[in-house]
């Protein structure tokens, strides 16, 4: 891979990444504006009814209800980190032949400056064996 091929892998994996980031955004507001909007219904259905039998049924309900909706959350964030950490890196053949490593972040940087993965050392980019072309 050249040093061209390179960046412009890098540079579609950064948009990717942007639009995973406001994806995530989007699902952070709306789990708060849901929270938001169903606390105090919640509150009411547990608190203010006549029978004691019911407050406690609905209040079991709510906990369960609260628990199963941090549990999800808290699996599509892990879905997601995983996603991006991993499989992202690899659909844009961002990741070292020899060990696999993704070329992001620091791996990114010791590519850039030397033409070899950061973590094997296998040489990656085919500039010929010379240093990176300067600007006249």
């Amino acid at each position: 891979m050249t040093r061209d091929e390179f960046n412009n892998r890098f540079r579609a994996y950064k948009r990717q990444w942007l639009r995973i980031e406001t994806d995530g955004l989007i699902v952070v507001a709306l789990f708060t504006l849901a929270a938001f909007l169903l606390f105090p219904h919640l509150v009411h259905l547990c608190f203010e009814e006549p029978h004691r039998q019911e407050r406690e049924r609905f209040a079991a309900l709510a906990s369960a209800t609260l628990g199963a909706t941090l549990a999800a959350f808290g699996a599509l964030m892990l879905v997601l980190v995983w996603w991006c950490r991993r499989c992202t890196p690899r659909s844009f053949g961002l990741l070292c032949p020899s060990c696999g490593a993704p070329l992001t972040g620091t791996n990114r940087k010791a590519l850039l400056n030397t033409g070899e993965c950061g973590r094997c050392h296998g040489r990656i980019l085919d500039d010929g064996g010379g240093p990176p072309p300067r600007a006249l």
